[in-house]
Formats: C-alpha cells, sequence, structure tokens
C-alpha cells in the first residue's frame, strides 16, 4: 500500500454537480508543507478534503490566497449517515490515495455521509462495536467483516450483534457476504469463502425468522469483477476493486430502495 493512500491526503472539488479530484498532498516526514493546486480561478467553489487512511494527523493548517475565505457548507436538514463496521478493508486497504476507499466513493456517488468503522486485522463482530454503533441515528448499517470470521464466529456473534444494534436503532442493517473469485477454485481458501457465505445466509434466515426488522442481505459473488483483477493479493482490494465494489454496493442499496 502506498504512502499516497497510508500518510496522504486527497483534495475533491465539485465541479458542475460531480466530485472531481484536484491533487494528493504527500508526505516525505513527520512535518510536510505542500502545495495540492495552485493557479485556481477565482469563485466559489465546493471543496472536500479525505485524510489519510491509516497515519493520524497532529495539527493540519489549510493556506489560502489573500482574498480568499472558507466557509462551511451548511443544509437545511442534515441527512443521517451511512455508518459501516468491518475489517481492514472498510478501513481502506490496499487502496493507493484516501478519496479511492469504497465508502469515500459511495460518499461522493450518493451524496450521503459516511462513517467508517473498518478496524484493520479486527471487525470481527465484536459485542463492543455492537454496544458503539447502537448509539449512533444512523440512516443504515453496512456489516461487511466476512474477511477476518469463520464459520463459528458467525454462528457465534452474529445474531448478537444485530441485536445489540437494534436494541436502540431502527435503521436498516445489510449484512455483506464476502466477494468470490470466478475462477479461483485452487485451494480450500475458495471453498471457506463458500462456507462463509453459506452460514451468513443462514443467520439472516433465523434474524428474518424471529422478527427482526428492515435486515437485508446483498450476496456479492463478482462485485469486484468475474476477471480476478480487483485485488492486491486476493483478498485487499486494490483500487480497481474498490471502485467496483462501490458501485455494486450503491445499485444495491438503490434497488433495495435503502438509499
Amino acid at each position: 500500500m502506498p504512502n499516497t493512500g497510508i500518510k496522504g491526503l486527497d483534495l475533491y472539488i465539485k465541479l458542475k454537480d460531480r466530485w472531481t479530484y484536484a491533487g494528493t498532498g504527500i508526505p516525505d516526514g513527520k512535518k510536510n508543507k505542500l502545495r495540492i493546486i495552485k493557479d485556481l480561478k477565482t469563485y466559489e467553489r465546493e471543496y472536500r478534503l479525505y485524510l489519510p487512511l491509516y497515519d493520524g494527523i497532529k495539527t493540519l493548517d489549510i493556506g489560502l490566497n489573500t482574498g480568499s475565505t472558507f466557509k462551511e457548507v451548511k443544509t437545511k436538514k442534515k441527512p443521517k449517515p451511512l455508518v459501516f463496521y468491518g475489517t481492514s478493508i472498510t478501513q481502506g486497504g490496499c487502496a493507493s490515495r484516501p478519496g479511492l476507499a469504497h465508502t469515500n466513493i459511495v460518499s461522493r456517488d450518493t451524496g450521503l455521509e459516511c462513517l467508517n468503522f473498518g478496524f484493520s486485522g479486527n471487525g470481527c463482530l465484536e459485542e463492543n462495536i455492537g454496544n458503539i454503533l447502537s448509539k449512533i441515528d444512523a440512516k443504515l448499517f453496512i456489516i461487511e467483516c466476512m474477511q477476518n470470521v469463520s464459520v463459528e464466529l458467525i454462528k457465534e456473534r452474529l445474531i448478537s450483534l444485530v441485536t445489540l444494534i437494534r436494541k436502540n436503532q431502527d435503521a436498516p442493517i445489510v449484512l455483506m457476504s464476502e466477494p468470490q473469485f470466478k475462477n479461483n477454485n485452487l485451494n480450500y481458501f475458495w471453498e471457506d469463502q463458500i462456507k462463509k457465505n453459506q452460514q451468513l445466509d443462514m443467520e439472516y434466515k433465523s434474524l428474518k425468522k424471529n422478527n427482526i426488522s428492515d435486515i437485508y442481505i446483498i450476496d456479492e459473488p463478482y462485485a469486484i469483477g468475474d476477471d480476478d483483477e480487483g485485488t492486491v493479493d486476493g483478498v485487499h482490494f486494490n483500487d480497481l476493486g474498490f471502485q467496483r465494489y462501490a458501485h455494486y454496493l450503491t445499485q444495491n442499496l438503490k434497488s433495495l430502495e435503502l438509499i
């Protein structure tokens, strides 16, 4: 994963109601001073700055030309956010820059804020995360933990997680299956993916049977394409995989009339 994704900043500008990539702040040390874009024509426009996917920022200052100012974009009624809970993939690994993580693509495509609870090496349907999510007034919860769990963990934790969220929130909950690789049936890893997705479907049906309302499952056999070119290592998405996954997810959420 390049430093532009781990440590970089991405600047987007809204042009004709479409977010357009403007440039990346690429770090070369602990303290950096960089010009992302210059010689802009002078008129009011909307900007979005994405922070690094992995490294934290202690302080951030934004410089402007003399006579230019910033003001907050305000709406009469702010829409509720989409809340994502998942693994290092949800966090953004291995996008080449922050704007290409799928939650950020979905946010640009839908105009909705996305809250990213993606945890590298974790995202295992933990109860403590369920307690945190249950306190968020969300438009939609999207659970995408399959890469970091086993069949046993799905059996043990999924229903408890959903029940915890439902304790305080009635927003729809979407369960995402693990993407399949069309031609990757070379070893037992492929069979394990199938078994986990089958178990997820069983737990989903159990939740429906127990009258858990507004629960959905999105099957994603080829959400990152049918050519097996959407990852860097067979698991983590590359930029192509993130683009495909984001658009697949958005299309399905629209078809379910959830966004």
